[in-house]
């Protein structure tokens, strides 16, 4: 948004939608959002990638890791390419903590995630897989919690998209 002043109306959906409410909002720099997209590391396909989230600061949001809460987990983000549709695995690895890793089409606008995944039963590791058009793309690693901060490895991949046909099971002898 612009700076300047703004106003928030809340209205009952019905004549009879009376009574209290709840309210909450975040603000973000934006500045320090996009100075961090400014300067964002490439990821290679088939080579790992380590790092670090400890003392960097809690500039993402996603949709997942429980987001809707008001923790703050340190995060990092590294940008690449896919040169043809085809799909992609995203695999984090983590040492110490939660994690969870955020897929977007453009670094600073959270609205444009594709997907996000979160550690499962194994707290230490993520796989995000999906099938992606041509263009650029962002991975968020975040935690899942709050403070959740450590050392991580990313490795990313890519494989042929299976076609539906192929992918269907065959009725024929």
């Amino acid at each position: 948004l612009d700076p300047g002043p703004y106003f928030l109306v809340v209205d009952g959906a019905r004549p009879e939608s009376l009574g209290r409410f709840s309210l909450s909002y975040k603000v973000r720099d934006m500045a320090q959002l996009e100075a961090a997209c400014a300067r964002v590391p490439a990821l290679s396909f088939k080579r790992k990638e380590t790092g670090t989230t400890a003392g960097a600061g809690d500039k993402f949001s996603s949709s997942c890791g429980g987001r809707g809460t008001s923790h703050t987990s340190p995060d990092r983000v590294y940008r690449f390419a896919v040169p043809r549709r085809m799909g992609i695995r995203l695999t984090l690895e983590t040492q110490g903590f939660r994690g969870l890793v955020s897929l977007r089409r453009v670094c600073a606008d959270d609205a444009t995630e594709v997907k996000c995944a979160e550690a499962g039963e194994d707290p230490g590791r993520v796989i995000v897989q999906t099938v992606l058009d041509p263009g650029a793309y962002y991975a968020v690693v975040d935690g899942a919690g709050n403070k959740a901060e450590g050392s991580f490895t990313l490795r990313l991949d890519g494989f042929e998209e299976r076609r539906r046909a192929e992918a269907a099971p065959s009725n024929t002898r």
